[in-house]
């Protein structure tokens, strides 16, 4: 059946030692972001897809993100589509 899966992309400790906070987002993001689209292939996890990713004030980042997100899903045979970040992320 189809359902909603919700997904909170955390940094944990590893990732805080870089001094610029936006930076480390946007790694962290990235890594999760091919993280996520491994997962949802290898699973065969459907439905709708909720994705927290770590907040960025960078709308540059915000758009590196989304393009990341959307090269990692290409290998997937469902078609995924991805929605635009929300303001809440």
């Amino acid at each position: 059946t189809e359902a909603l899966h919700v997904i909170d992309v955390n940094s944990g400790n590893k990732s805080t030692s870089e001094v610029d906070q936006e930076a480390t987002a946007l790694s962290v993001n990235k890594e999760a972001a091919v993280e996520i689209a491994r997962q949802l292939r290898l699973r065969n996890i459907g439905g709708v897809i909720v994705v927290d990713f770590i907040d960025m004030d960078s709308h540059r980042d915000k758009i590196k993100l989304l393009e990341h997100f959307n090269n990692s899903l290409k290998g997937d045979k469902a078609r995924p589509q991805i929605a635009q970040l929300s303001e809440l992320g």
